[in-house]
């Protein structure tokens, strides 16, 4: 599992939920309302003993105008790279590794940036036949 995405409906989240997904690198929450997690919700196991799991390949995506409540929140604040996303655009994202397809039209960054290549994180895709594909990428 290379990402996961939290509900706003989610109302509580247990001690290490989330432990052992070394491979997790995306965590898209789609709670407006964020509250206090314990420290070992994503730590990781690793030679026989909890490691942290916040670094900077972690990234946290959370609804626009959020990202303040989340880095006051207990647990949350852990994460060093948290990026703020308009909620619809974190719905329906495809998981796994994107592969080169002739029928993408136009590639996005979060940021709305025209980019040329796949980059690590979500890709919004524009297809040529107008539909928009949201894609994590390794």
């Amino acid at each position: 599992m290379t990402s996961i995405e939290i509900p706003n409906s989610v109302t509580s989240i247990g001690n290490c939920a989330f432990g052992a997904c070394d491979n997790l690198l995306s965590i898209f929450s789609l709670i407006e309302n964020p509250y206090n997690i314990t420290d070992d919700v994503f730590h990781l196991w690793d030679n026989h003993s909890w490691t942290s799991y916040f670094d900077s390949n972690k990234t946290l995506y959370v609804p626009k105008g959020t990202k303040s409540l989340y880095e006051a929140c207990e647990g949350w604040k852990l994460f060093t790279n948290i990026i703020e996303l308009e909620t619809d655009g974190i719905r329906n994202v495809e998981k796994g590794v994107e592969e080169q397809t002739t029928t993408c039209k136009d590639r996005y960054d979060l940021n709305g940036r025209r980019i040329s290549e796949p980059q690590r994180g979500l890709n919004i895709l524009r297809m040529s036949d107008g539909t928009v594909r949201k894609v994590v990428i390794k």
